[in-house]
């Protein structure tokens, strides 16, 4: 049906673009499957989705702006201007360049959307870091609307350590606290953490011993804006700043950018960075960091965690879900500017003796079994190969927490 036998005279086709018709009226401008006419007085949209058609019909100006939040929000197609008429993308298909060129038509604010901010989400994983209180007061107090903040901690201490009571008193803050006995290193606390997203718009993940620059919020908000322009499934990510640093003009005008590999073999694959001078426009990036990643909360809903990685380390937190991420159709991006910063040399120390014990003897040889299971994930190695303490499950892992079928 789009891309049919019907093509106007005054329709100029381009790469990406063709034309069509539909029950005799002119298509003028049509992308993959689906079109919009005459986006400047009435609308008629269709979007074939496995073969069924849905259908908006606005016939005066004032409705615009439902056409665009249907698009984006039931059918999942991002509009761009295209001259008279519009062209529509969905979110699941490779953009190609010459949208690149365009800016997205957003809908515009409702007026009462100024009293209800949209939710961050913030996930934090700790395991008996002090600092997590200091980081959870830090992100309200720097926020430029701390109402629009709601905190998830998966808290792994000792139940007699009553160190953190305070987290519990705090407004806007969840905490799932487990015994460190039950710990099973990062990502496992960083599902569980997933589980208390609830109805946010965005969502935050962090590390446990963070600081935050004044308006983190905004900007995050600010800067996916940016992303999303170019590129309609847009995640942020990057090597946040030391907190020693955050201050020192001598180090602000560069940030961490997620830009090659420094370990790729057979034992284990590493993403890397480089610090680079503050981008104009937020910059691709070939990873992502664990300390700083921010997404829609809906993207992050559709692509969790596996929970069952026990002890995964860098290819298993942070490689794999970026290559996740890029096959699902997403690209990652490292902002213009800085909103987060970290703690790269003194969380362990704060981390109690007896607890370090006894997550080291939980450890145990489960990185190298877990390892096994991520070279399988990414299709490196065979079924067989993979530590026989993950034999289970492993079709339904691929189901849920395998690679996309995007690109």
């Amino acid at each position: 049906m789009v891309g049919g036998s019907v093509y106007p005279d005054n329709y100029q086709s381009c790469l990406g673009i063709q034309s069509g018709g539909l029950d005799g009226r002119n298509i003028k401008a049509v992308y993959g499957d689906c079109a919009i006419d005459g986006y400047s007085c009435w609308v008629f949209f269709i979007a074939s989705r496995k073969g069924l058609f849905h259908c908006v019909d606005y016939t005066r100006p004032e409705s615009r702006d439902k056409i665009v939040r249907c698009s984006q929000e039931v059918l999942e197609y991002r509009l761009f201007p295209n001259g008279p008429n519009v062209v529509a993308h969905h979110r699941t298909i490779t953009q190609p360049d010459v949208l690149s060129k365009m800016s997205g038509i957003s809908p515009v604010k409702d007026v009462t959307s100024t009293n209800q901010p949209l939710i961050i989400y913030v996930s934090v994983a700790c395991l008996s870091d002090l600092d997590v209180v200091e980081t959870v007061k830090d992100l309200f107090a720097m926020a430029t609307e701390d109402t629009r903040i709601f905190v998830g901690v998966c808290l792994q201490a000792r139940p007699e350590d009553r160190r953190f009571d305070e987290l519990t008193t705090l407004s806007g803050v969840s905490v799932d606290r487990i015994n460190v006995d039950q710990a099973r290193g990062p990502i496992y606390a960083r599902s569980r953490c997933e589980a208390m997203v609830g109805d946010a718009e965005y969502f935050l993940q962090i590390d446990c011993h963070s600081r935050f620059f004044e308006g983190w919020d905004q900007i995050l908000i600010e800067e996916m804006a940016l992303a999303e322009r170019i590129h309609p499934r847009a995640v942020l990510s990057y090597y946040p700043i030391s907190i020693k640093n955050m201050h020192s003009d001598e180090y602000l005008d560069r940030i961490g950018h997620v830009n090659r590999y420094r370990q790729v073999d057979s034992d284990a694959l590493k993403s890397h960075g480089s610090l680079v001078k503050l981008p104009q426009t937020p910059v691709a990036s070939l990873g992502i960091s664990a300390a700083m990643l921010f997404m829609r909360a809906a993207d992050r809903k559709a692509i969790k965690y596996d929970p069952e990685l026990d002890f995964g380390l860098h290819a298993a937190e942070q490689v794999l879900y970026a290559i996740r991420l890029w096959t699902h159709g997403f690209d990652v991006f490292c902002p213009t500017r800085h909103a987060v910063a970290t703690d790269y040399e003194g969380s362990r120390d704060r981390i109690p003796s007896e607890v370090k014990r006894i997550s080291n003897t939980n450890r145990a040889d489960w990185p190298d079994a877990t390892w096994s299971k991520v070279k399988f994930l990414l299709g490196l190695d065979t079924r067989e190969q993979v530590d026989p303490v993950y034999a289970e499950g492993l079709a339904g892992c691929l189901e849920h927490y395998g690679l996309g079928d995007t690109r």
